[in-house]
């Protein structure tokens, strides 16, 4: 009898030594897949500012091009980033990119 009251005990601590992990895991579970969104949203942010380094780029080519005096250059570039504009509107991560970032 003792010995069963033994095994009792050992079953009974095993038991809760395993929903204890079951606990821990599922913590770390969640954890992982926040860390997961924030990544992608850190993937977001990084793509909208590399686009917002070209679209400067361009503005300051068009800048330089005016200066320059050469208007056709300048126009070029204009329409460049009117027509990428337009583009990026029509794509749909970017119509709740505000909301994306928040």
């Amino acid at each position: 009898q003792q010995e069963a009251t033994g095994l009792g005990n050992v079953t009974s601590d095993l038991v809760d030594e395993l929903q204890e992990l079951d606990i821990k895991s599922s913590q770390s579970l969640g954890l992982l897949v926040e860390v997961e969104h924030v990544k992608k949203r850190m993937l977001t942010v990084a793509q909208t500012l590399e686009q917002a380094q070209r679209f400067a780029k361009t503005l300051r080519d068009a800048e330089a091009a005016v200066g320059a005096g050469d208007l056709r250059t300048a126009a070029s570039q204009l329409s460049r980033t009117r027509d990428s504009l337009v583009a990026l509107e029509r794509l749909p991560q970017f119509k709740d990119s505000r909301a994306q970032v928040d």
